[in-house]
Parts: structure tokens; C-alpha cells; sequence
């Protein structure tokens, strides 16, 4: 791809500039590949400075928000397995720590930074639970019984989900990167 070159072999923004203005990408796009790009801190700041006056100048578009059908597709290209950034947050501790022997992108459902929200909830007979549990998740009481019912079925889909992502990266692992080892540059040694 003609864009992630100029993003590897960025010097100066010219070039770069005059790619996007014949080939326009969305915002979020171009921002991804620039932090996904192999150029130090100090030019990938550099070329995101610049990449919003080209958005004021409408060279980039608006955002895109890819499928995760999509996004599966381009991720598994990439030696990487795809996984929803909200399944990755309920995980527990060796659910991580297994999936994590893989490479993993991660779907952009909820932002990075944030938390899932679950919730605590008391029983008639005075017992309390939880409508779900991970490594990234906050907690609020909460009386409404149609709520908690949704959260907790959203809970056991995810989890559901989990366990089909270990056993497809124990069945098929030879497809995705290691834990930082790009098999593409690995391939070609």
C-alpha cells in the first residue's frame, strides 16, 4: 500500500500530503497507520500535527467506522488475532494471560481508557452479586431488574466469546503472531 509507505519513509510532509489529496482516507484511518508505523514518537507526533490541518483543509474525510467483519479480515492478514475491546476488558487474569500469548487487535467497540460498566445488585434474600467481572471493569449498584438482566446476558455472551477465542488460538495458533514477534519480518529471516 502506497500510503503506508510514505508513512514508513516519512520525511517531510509534502509528499504525504499530496498522496492524500489524490487519495483521501478517513481520519481515524490515517491516524491509526501513523501510530501503527515503525517511526519514532517524536515524527509520529510530527505527522499527526500535521494530519489535522490536512483534515481542516478536507484533504482527510470524516471518520470511518469499519465492521468488525472488516476489521477481522485486515487483522488476521496482519498475523493478529481480532478480538472486541469490550470481550478483552471482562477477561480475567488467565484469560489474558493465555490470549496474550498471541498477537491481538483490538476492535474499537469502547474506548481503550475506558471501563465496562457492570453493576451490584441485592437479592430477596438479602444476597448480593454482580452482573459481571474482568480486569477493566467498574461497578455501580443498580435496582432496575431489566438492566441487570441485560448486562449480565451481554456478560455470558462475552464470555461465551472468550472461550471461543482460546480454543480457535489453540486450534489454529500457528496462523497469528507471537507475543511480540511479527511473523511477517520472522518469515523473512
Amino acid at each position: 500500500m502506497e500510503l503506508k509507505r510514505l508513512l514508513k519513509q516519512y520525511i517531510d510532509g509534502n509528499e504525504l500530503t499530496e498522496y492524500l489529496k489524490k487519495n483521501p482516507v478517513p481520519k481515524n484511518i490515517a491516524k491509526q497507520l501513523i501510530l501503527d508505523s515503525d517511526n519514532p514518537q517524536r515524527v509520529k507526533t510530527q505527522m499527526l500535527g500535521e494530519m489535522d490541518g490536512l483534515f481542516d483543509e478536507g484533504v482527510l474525510g470524516d471518520d470511518y467506522i469499519e465492521s468488525f467483519e472488516d476489521f477481522s479480515v485486515r487483522a488476521r492478514k496482519e498475523g493478529k488475532y481480532p478480538v472486541k475491546t469490550s470481550v478483552m476488558k471482562v477477561m480475567d487474569k488467565d484469560e489474558f494471560t493465555q490470549a496474550n500469548q498471541k498477537q491481538m487487535a483490538f476492535y474499537p467497540d469502547m474506548p481503550m481508557n475506558q471501563d465496562v460498566q457492570h453493576y451490584e445488585y441485592e437479592m430477596t434474600d438479602g444476597t448480593h452479586h454482580k452482573t459481571g467481572k474482568g480486569q477493566s471493569v467498574t461497578y455501580a449498584k443498580c435496582y432496575d431488574k431489566k438492566l441487570i438482566e441485560k448486562k449480565a446476558t451481554e456478560y455470558g455472551r462475552a464470555k461465551q466469546e472468550i472461550k471461543k477465542i482460546l480454543i480457535d488460538m489453540d486450534v489454529n495458533g500457528a496462523d497469528y503472531n507471537d507475543w511480540m514477534v511479527d511473523k511477517s519480518k520472522a518469515d523473512s529471516e
